[in-house]
């Protein structure tokens, strides 16, 4: 990448939306260091393996998957600083949402649903020789708010989620505010 803060988009739509797993092992090789990891909330590329755990882990997410679109909801990066060695890293944010089919699903395409899972993902950058910045690490994460994450299995799942989170919240004013007022537990 020249300008990560405006290539990035376009560099996750070439790394996961491609239909041609050949195109995706491409990108991972135009875009990831020959040491990169990856660390997905399903698996952990081990280290030792570098950009052939990636191109692993993406090849096994194109047999798993189709049909993704991704939708950006914040895009943000870190200052570049330099290491004792002279070179320059970065450190970036993706906040987004990823449609997808899942292909294991053995329903004509027409009626498989859509799943839309929102991802956390950090990446770190490396300046490389060519002056490229390139990924030396890739890791997503679900936000920690189950309703947030597009993972809905059960029928009002998500509403079930939210009212055990209010009643959690209720009580939680009510014995902190309690504690608070009486000022125990200091």
């Amino acid at each position: 990448m020249d300008n990560p803060a405006t290539d990035v988009r376009r560099v996750v739509r070439e790394l996961c939306c491609p239909e041609d797993a050949n195109e995706m092992l491409a990108a991972v090789d135009k875009y990831f260091t020959e040491d990169a990891t990856f660390v997905y909330p399903l698996l952990n590329t081990p280290p030792a393996a570098g950009r052939d755990g990636v191109k692993a882990a993406y090849k096994m997410l194109r047999v798993l998957s189709y049909g993704q679109r991704f939708d950006f909801h914040a895009v943000a990066f870190d200052r570049i600083t330099s290491d004792n060695k002279g070179v320059e890293r970065m450190k970036g944010f993706l906040d987004c949402t990823e449609h997808l089919k899942f292909s294991f699903i053995p329903l004509p395409d027409r009626v498989n649903p859509t799943f839309h899972l929102r991802f956390l993902t950090r990446v770190d950058l490396v300046k490389g020789s060519d002056d490229k910045w390139r990924i030396e690490k890739q890791e997503d994460s679900l936000p920690s708010d189950y309703a947030s994450t597009g993972l809905h299995v059960l029928p009002f799942d998500r509403e079930i989620s939210n009212l055990v989170k209010w009643c959690m919240g209720s009580a939680t004013l009510v014995v902190g505010g309690t504690l608070a007022k009486f000022n125990l537990f200091n």
